[in-house]
């Protein structure tokens, strides 16, 4: 089965998943408004990974905080599961480069908290230890984040996430502060919990090599103000495996198009 038959597989079974309708937005005051994206339009079945990347400063992020409902559009429309975004709620969790989480709280406090926020307080705790034991570490719930390694925060701010069972999961260059190998890991991680949860997960990123390991697609954009330059399907069977030719292909197509070498589709 092919990507765009599973595309359609998912759809009708779930329902809409991301629409982008000819968005436009521009930030900053009247008389220095910096134009950051322009005429986007995106359709993003339920249930798909999709990676964004393009050069630094192209309304990559603005993008994901608009998905969040952090930042409104200046023009155009933004629904999530048909509805329209205007305000950021719990059925959209945020991962962050930064991690992001409280330094007075427990890991599992920290996991917590979402939950407390949807008002949940029968097996709030379990649950918080159910999910941390999901990313690896059950052994290191009582721990205070500055006790805790960058990739171990990490991993308690995706558990956070989780916990709160999202329909959609936004995250923002989330290994970028990472090293080599524990973004390695991690990214493995990340794959893995996505086909065990099933959320729509749209996912920033500057690494071409993550893009596609992650990805369904990768939608590529052009510099500022930013454009959809290309979407290019990853049709490549899961578990990926980077000795695959079709990996170095498709790595190298995207990073083509980054650089303005090719255009189109592979």
């Amino acid at each position: 089965m092919n990507s765009e038959s599973v595309a359609v597989e998912r759809e009708t079974v779930v329902g809409t998943g991301i629409e982008v309708s000819g968005v436009s937005v521009a930030l900053g005051e009247a008389r220095k408004r910096i134009h950051v994206l322009d005429d986007v339009t995106l359709h993003i079945p339920r249930g798909e990974f999709w990676c964004i990347i393009g050069p630094s400063g192209c309304g990559k992020s603005t993008l994901l905080s608009m998905l969040a409902g952090f930042v409104q559009p200046s023009v155009g429309r933004i629904t999530l599961a048909g509805e329209p975004v205007r305000s950021p709620n719990l059925r959209r969790a945020v991962v962050f480069q930064e991690y992001a989480l409280f330094p007075w709280l427990t890991a599992v406090r920290n996991v917590e908290f979402g939950l407390e926020s949807q008002g949940v307080t029968a097996d709030r705790r379990e649950r918080a230890l159910a999910v941390l034991e999901r990313v690896g570490l059950a052994d290191f719930a009582d721990t205070y984040p500055h006790e805790l390694s960058g990739g171990m925060q990490q991993r308690v701010a995706i558990a956070r996430a989780l916990a709160c069972e999202p329909e959609f999961l936004l995250m923002d260059e989330p290994l970028g502060a990472l090293d080599a190998l524990t973004r390695d890991q991690i990214q493995e991680l990340i794959g893995k919990l996505w086909q065990q949860f099933g959320q729509t997960v749209v996912y920033v990123t500057h690494n071409v090599y993550e893009a596609v390991y992650l990805a369904d697609r990768v939608v590529v954009f052009t510099a500022r103000p930013g454009k959809i330059k290309s979407i290019v399907d990853i049709d490549i069977p899961r578990p990926r495996d980077p000795a695959n030719p079709r990996y170095g292909k498709l790595i190298a197509h995207l990073r083509g198009l980054l650089t303005g070498e090719v255009s189109g589709d592979t």
